[in-house]
């Protein structure tokens, strides 16, 4: 049975000394994976601050900005950060065999939190809001806790598959059974009155209030949803196959510890590198070149899948590289900060967006091209690494890091960096 640190009794009220169900403490990360973690957080805003801003290039900064974040960024950092979302279930279970509670269902009202502050952000700040998806495709995850590594990887590419037809969970049953195909792809078409709820919403984002904006999401948002839980496949559609194979990657590796330790696993780290430099860089190169009404033809779709896809993971073993070397372990450590706070972050960036490109806050989007979006990313990234070091240095978590640990865990979670015995 393993052994809490001091910190972390202090900050379990009504600790016994006893092993039980507990967040993990700051002082038990693994600095690389904050770092990486703190690296992807950067493409989130990147990725983000240039969706729907712009319509085309108009300077040759413009023109290579756009290229840029076409073949380095979109699609790429989400995809680092919901492989490393894998691994973090892996490091949860591996340290759930020495307690007592069940994995199960901490897991599932850790899940439950984190759907319930996705749908408060997508309706407060960002209606493209991914943490929802996160938390259905990371619930299903439990089921493969005690899988074989074999069937989970079997399992985790049967999704990235179903992810590239473009297909839902009830289109494929239908396949299966010989249904009509047709049929169920219209059922799950947006109706005229969905259609003109969709409209509204842009209205009010454009032109309308802050009040406006939330009011039109509530209307929409819990509609769509019934929507995608109307076919043949019911439920099963909300599950991203998208995510649900990227995590079950990330268990994956996260079960073999290549993120945990990369060092003893230098050939695999190197592949992953490799792949990403032979496969996912020339892909994204092909993609960038290609017209975007070309992208999402039958077949370029699933080339931009296996592109993001293999150029993430080259992310990931390059990073895993370069950070085995102390130097670079080092010298990147300010930014292991942004990584542990990374949920607080996230919603950070989204509200900021919205304030620059909504007709409520500063109304820039028409105005903002690909290049201005990138210096107006990497402006807001470092004041946040400088407000994340700020903030470490006097608290244990982010305030919705604790938010989300303190109803994942029940029970009382010290926020001060210095935590005191709970009474």
């Amino acid at each position: 049975m393993s052994t809490l640190s001091p910190s972390t009794k202090e900050s379990l009220e009504g600790y016994t000394g006893v092993e039980v169900a507990r967040p993990l403490d700051p002082t038990d990360r693994a600095r690389h994976i904050d770092i990486i973690r703190g690296i992807a957080v950067f493409g989130l805003i990147w990725s983000n601050l240039n969706a729907g801003f712009f319509s085309g290039p108009v300077t040759a900064a413009d023109s290579a900005a756009r290229w840029a974040t076409t073949v380095f960024s979109a699609g790429k950092f989400f995809t680092l950060f919901s492989l490393l979302f894998g691994v973090t279930l892996a490091m949860q279970l591996e340290r759930a065999e020495h307690g007592s509670s069940s994995f199960a269902a901490r897991w599932a009202r850790r899940m439950l939190a984190l759907f319930v502050i996705g749908w408060a952000h997508a309706l407060l700040f960002w209606p493209g809001d991914i943490l929802r998806e996160y938390a259905i495709a990371g619930a299903t995850l439990v089921i493969f806790r005690r899988a074989k590594n074999r069937t989970v990887l079997l399992a985790a590419v049967a999704a990235l598959i179903l992810a590239a037809s473009r297909d839902s969970f009830s289109v494929t049953v239908t396949r299966l059974v010989g249904g009509d195909i047709e049929a169920v792809r219209h059922r799950e078409q947006p109706d005229s009155a969905q259609l003109l709820r969709r409209r509204l919403a842009g209205e009010a984002l454009r032109s309308g209030t802050y009040s406006d904006v939330v009011r039109t999401r509530i209307e929409v948002f819990p509609r769509e949803q019934l929507l995608r839980a109307s076919s043949p496949a019911g439920p099963l559609n909300w599950i991203s196959p998208w995510y649900l194979g990227l995590f079950l990657l990330g268990l994956v590796l996260g079960r073999r510890n290549i993120v945990q330790q990369p060092e003893q696993h230098r050939g695999v780290v190197l592949a992953l590198l490799t792949v990403g430099a032979t496969v996912g860089l020339p892909l994204n190169v092909y993609l960038a070149a290609t017209p975007a009404w070309l992208v999402n033809n039958p077949v370029n779709w699933p080339l931009a899948i296996v592109a993001k896809l293999t150029l993430s993971l080259g992310y990931l073993g390059g990073l895993l590289l370069l950070l085995q070397r102390r130097t670079w372990l080092t010298r990147l450590r300010w930014l292991a900060p942004v990584g542990r706070l990374a949920l607080t972050n996230y919603v950070a960036q989204t509200a900021f967006l919205m304030f620059i490109r909504s007709g409520y806050g500063l109304g820039l989007e028409p105005i903002l091209g690909w290049f201005a979006c990138f210096v107006v990313a990497l402006l807001f990234y470092l004041v946040q690494v400088w407000w994340s070091n700020w903030w470490v240095g006097r608290f244990r978590f982010g305030p919705l890091e604790w938010l989300w640990r303190r109803l994942s865990y029940r029970t009382a979670i010290a926020m001060h960096a210095r935590p005191v015995t709970a009474v």
